[in-house]
């Protein structure tokens, strides 16, 4: 299962992974790596076999139609074979567009015996929607009355393949840019204007630069209250970009809201920003380089710990992660070992240059008790490393 998220993921939902297992065990083995999907929004074509509809209703069978209801974005049991088309077409309508999560089609055993006849599938597009005109208006407005803001990119922004319109509006705003766990590499990290990534564990720049803010931009990031997010800080004004309706002011009022795809409505806001005209007081170059001021002393404080290994194991203690190197995913392998405290802080650590440089799930969500360390995470490291 963690192969099949993972296959999505490093796509950015454009091909989607597949998983199929038998019912009773697989299914109910198949639990945590369901769950990790449903609470990251990772698109998933999840096929359990069922029992024989002879078998619908005994005690202690375990059933993916009603074990699953709620860590799906959707489930549906097919019973006569001719309607897998109809089946097919709605899941896979439904893992192409909105926040994205795992469908599951189960077949009772006898069932997917049968014979489905003459196919005649059409595969299912994708519908994206930009945001209203009034309120990216006034989102732009916002943004060029802003004295300090702060773009807080999600995983949204990959989704969208929104990078480049994410860089180009926060070098018209000389904004920094931070990102969430699941956001990571959304925004280059080698870039001037990037502070990293803000969790349960984040880079300095990013604490510090979110303190400093008047105005906090989520762009693609659903802004929850979470313990893999980092908390906003108060007193800030808020905006968002999100195709969930659930995300807006969610756990915090948002001032600006604005629903729509990540990359049509960065479009919408940086015609707006040009078209109002001005700029900030501040350029890129005076950004940035305080930016470099805040990591340096950031990195200099763990300088004694971030040179060398730990003598007592082989894997690295977290304040030791800024030393290692990252890779593009091509030419890479991924470090998918069991790491527990360490994912969070080797991944607000190391710097993903380009997008999907590094893919991440959350170590730990609302269904960490069925949790696993999964196959899908892993901070990209060169095998040498």
């Amino acid at each position: 299962m963690g192969m099949a998220d993972a296959y999505s993921r490093i796509s950015n939902g454009k091909r989607i992974g597949v998983f199929a297992m038998q019912a009773g065990p697989g299914a109910e083995n198949a639990y945590p790596g369901i769950t990790t999907s449903y609470s990251d929004a990772s698109p998933v074509l999840v096929l359990p076999s069922g029992y024989n509809r002879d078998r619908e209703g005994w005690p202690h069978i375990f059933s993916a139609a009603r074990g699953y209801t709620h860590v799906t974005k959707w489930l549906e049991q097919v019973n006569d074979p001719t309607q897998i088309i109809d089946a097919m077409r709605r899941a896979y309508g439904r893992l192409k567009n909105g926040r994205l999560g795992p469908v599951i089609i189960e077949a009772p055993g006898d069932v997917a015996l049968e014979e489905v006849g003459e196919i005649t599938y059409l595969p299912v597009r994708p519908s994206k929607s930009a945001a209203d005109p009034v309120d990216v208006e006034r989102a732009a407005h916002a943004l060029l009355d802003a004295q300090r803001p702060v773009i807080h990119a999600g995983q949204g922004i990959l989704y969208a393949e929104a990078t480049d319109e994410l860089v180009e509006l926060a070098e018209m705003l000389s904004a920094p840019v931070l990102t969430t766990l699941l956001g990571k590499s959304a925004f280059p990290e080698r870039h001037p204007l990037s502070l990293g990534m803000a969790a349960g564990s984040a880079s300095w720049p990013a604490v510090h630069f979110m303190r400093e803010s008047d105005l906090i931009f989520g762009a693609g990031a659903s802004m929850a209250k979470h313990q893999m997010s980092a908390n906003l800080p108060e007193g800030k004004t808020l905006m968002q970009v999100t195709n969930d309706e659930s995300d807006l002011s969610r756990n915090y009022h948002i001032d600006y809201p604005m629903l729509g795809d990540a990359k049509l409505v960065l479009r919408q806001l940086i015609d707006a920003v040009r078209d109002i005209g001005g700029k900030p007081e501040r350029g890129i170059a005076d950004v940035a380089a305080d930016i470099g001021k805040v990591r340096a002393e950031w990195m200099a404080h763990w300088l004694p710990v971030r040179t060398g290994w730990s003598g007592r194991c082989r894997t690295p203690s977290p304040q030791q992660m800024p030393s290692l190197p990252t890779t593009p995913v091509a030419r890479a392998i991924k470090w998918s070992r069991s790491t527990g405290p360490l994912a969070p802080a080797a991944t607000s650590a190391g710097a993903s240059p380009t997008p999907l440089a590094r893919v991440s799930d959350s170590p730990w969500g609302p269904s960490s008790q069925h949790r696993r360390r999964s196959a899908s995470t892993g901070w990209v490291t060169p095998p040498s490393a």
